[in-house]
């Protein structure tokens, strides 16, 4: 899809050659050819030209939509399903890994067949399998079996009973990715090459105006009641307007350069780079498509990714993105030419690939996110094992002392093993019951992973996902554990009041 820049400065055209030296000459840096391989250049020449224009229309789709990774909220959460805990070695170093297990009714050919689905948290992240159970069989396999599915080696894997863990495995896999996006939108004139130069550039011309609104509506900071972006919507520090919009059911606010506070006394714009500089994905719009750019130039560590925009004479808009290496290639592939005649078309295009290059960005195992986030899964799984195995410093499991150990009942077409043959059917109704008030509260505040139009009648637009169980006088203590107060007055906001209370 994209090839690297794999290029000596001595190699280059005379007028790139020229342009490094002015770069250089203007900043001080001393660029070398290694700095040109920390990106990839994609400009559409990777396709031929005579590909159908129509085919790359139906290839626009978002890539890991949370449907498929968000399956712990999807699947499990408020149904009946077991948990478990093991450590393996990792080199010298003791690691923990989480399994997570549901038996559930898959239709086939207008038949209900019953069908396995299991989670895997590790230090690498999450891995997902499913598969039909064989003929007759309504139970999973053994943890120890599912765990070598995933390749560990265990000689012991704890249950963990406690209902309290569903919050703490909504934690885990929220560490996936982000539900809602931040992208910069940096304007560059024509002749401009270093970033000290873009961010100085105090308003844009019309039709880079015209293109932040093609991106989004222009809004009042200030009626943000959403996802924010990091703008301060109370203080006014960071400007008055901004553009938002919606895409694939997520909220995108871009930070606009011209739009974030100017100070003539700061030649850097330092308020201007601590937002573009902290987005993961830009838009560089250029007056002059021929004037020669280099990401290496926009000093960020957290920038993997810059779309150059441009507009030629007869209205089109091209194209051209630069990724670092670090960052798996990514969808949708760029035609040839990169030209795009029907503005709407070229919106839903540029904001599929930024979507889809960030989710890339976030979960590429070489990228600088990595390193932190295998720090975060490391010391979540910890937590875990500390707060709820015998084995461990916490509480281990501590529902037992309130009589609701929850082990699977006998005749559970859930039942993982033999030990768990002594759940009652109480404890797994409330074990469900809890998981419910929480999948409930997360769409009530908006920040369930399919529900993020936030500020929205959210509620009311999600379709509950579980079967409502048989209750008892329990329920109002299940909203308080889970910290979702049940009063009536609380509802009417969403417009749907809470599920049925069957006695």
């Amino acid at each position: 899809m994209g090839e690297p820049l794999r290029r000596s400065v001595g190699d280059l055209d005379p007028r790139t050659a020229s342009a490094i030296a002015s770069i250089r000459q203007h900043t001080g840096d001393n660029l070398s050819a290694s700095d040109l391989e920390a990106f990839r250049c994609e400009g559409g020449s990777q396709r031929s030209n005579s590909t159908d224009r129509a085919a790359l229309k139906g290839n626009i789709l978002l890539e890991n939509p949370e449907s498929e990774t968000r399956w712990y909220f999807k699947y499990f959460l408020g149904h009946a399903h077991q948990n478990y805990i093991t450590g393996y070695l990792l080199g010298n170093q003791t690691q923990f890994a989480v399994l997570s297990v549901v038996v559930e009714a898959h239709s086939q050919a207008g038949t209900a067949v019953p069908q396995c689905r299991a989670i895997c948290w590790r230090l690498t992240g999450s891995e997902r399998i499913v598969f039909p159970l064989p003929k007759g069989q309504k139970q999973a396999p053994e943890p120890k079996a599912l765990f070598a599915q995933f390749g560990l080696s265990c000689k012991k894997a704890e249950e963990i009973t406690n209902p309290d863990v569903q919050q703490d495995l909504l934690t885990l896999e929220e560490q996936e990715g982000a539900v809602n996006f931040k992208i910069g939108v940096l304007y560059a004139k024509a002749g401009q090459r270093s970033d000290d130069e873009m961010f100085s550039n105090e308003h844009g011309s019309e039709a880079f105006d015209e293109f932040c609104s093609l991106l989004g509506k222009k809004v009042l900071q200030s009626e943000l009641g959403g996802f924010r972006g990091g703008l301060d919507v109370r203080g006014g520090s960071t400007g008055k307007w901004c553009h938002q919009s919606v895409e694939y059911g997520k909220e995108i606010l871009f930070h606009v350069s011209t739009l974030l506070p100017y100070s003539r006394d700061n030649p850097q714009q330092l308020e201007r780079k601590r937002h573009l500089g902290n987005d993961i994905c830009n838009i560089v719009y250029q007056e002059d498509p021929d004037t020669p750019f280099f990401p290496e130039m926009i000093k960020s560590k957290f920038n993997h990714i810059f779309v150059l925009v441009s507009k030629t004479a007869s209205g089109s808009y091209t194209l051209k993105v630069y990724s670092k290496n670090s960052v798996p290639e990514f969808g949708p592939a760029l035609p040839n030419p990169p030209e795009f005649d029907d503005p709407h078309e070229f919106r839903h295009f540029l904001l599929t690939k930024l979507l889809n290059g960030e989710k890339a960005a976030l979960n590429s195992p070489n990228a600088s996110f990595a390193i932190k986030r295998r720090r975060t899964l490391s010391a979540l799984l910890s937590e875990l094992n500390d707060k709820y195995t015998t084995v461990g410093k916490g509480r281990a499991n501590s529902f037992r002392s309130k009589t609701l150990r929850l082990t699977p009942a006998k005749s559970s077409p859930m039942r993982l093993s033999p030990k768990s043959s002594k759940r009652s059917g109480s404890s797994e109704a409330f074990f469900r019951e809890y998981g419910q008030s929480i999948k409930i509260g997360k769409i009530a505040a908006s920040s369930a992973p399919t529900s993020t139009l936030s500020g929205s009648n959210a509620l009311k637009s999600i379709e509950l996902t579980w079967d409502h169980v048989v209750t008892s006088s329990r329920s109002s203590a299940l909203f308080n554990l889970s910290k979702q107060k049940p009063r009536s007055k609380r509802w009417p906001k969403f417009k749907t009041p809470p599920p049925p209370t069957h006695t």
